[in-house]
């Protein structure tokens, strides 16, 4: 628990750097995983570290990052309770907020390579 807890107030004190605050996320939920002495949910998150984990958030803001915290805090809690499907309802909202975020962002991203391979100069696309 010392690991978690330590995790939430280095995410509390990066709240302003968002890049470092990703960090942390991701070491955080590599510590939930950890603690969860599952190995095969320990897999999937290292793999998706490699594959869909972003080094840099680009979208995220401060607001943002204080609703992460939020969600972490309240996990740990939970796990420190030994509620398991308390913090199994939590982390299934919050990958659902994640994988929306990041379906947002990747047609964000689509958007923004349509406009720049088609634009006519005027900021119109055919």
């Amino acid at each position: 628990m010392e690991k978690l807890r330590r995790l939430l107030r280095e995410a509390e004190a990066a709240i302003g750097d968002l890049d470092e605050f990703t960090r942390i996320s991701r070491d955080f939920h590599l510590a939930v995983a950890e603690a969860s002495h599952n190995r095969v949910i320990m897999v999937q998150l290292i793999s998706l570290e490699h594959v869909s984990w972003p080094r840099r958030n680009v979208t995220a803001t401060p607001k943002l990052a204080r609703h992460i915290l939020e969600i972490h805090t309240k996990l740990a809690d939970l796990i420190e309770l030994r509620d398991p499907s308390g913090a199994r309802a939590l982390m299934d909202d919050h990958v659902k907020m994640i994988r929306a975020r990041r379906v947002a962002e990747r047609g964000q991203a689509r958007s923004s390579a349509h406009v720049d391979i088609f634009a006519d100069g005027k900021g119109e696309t055919p």
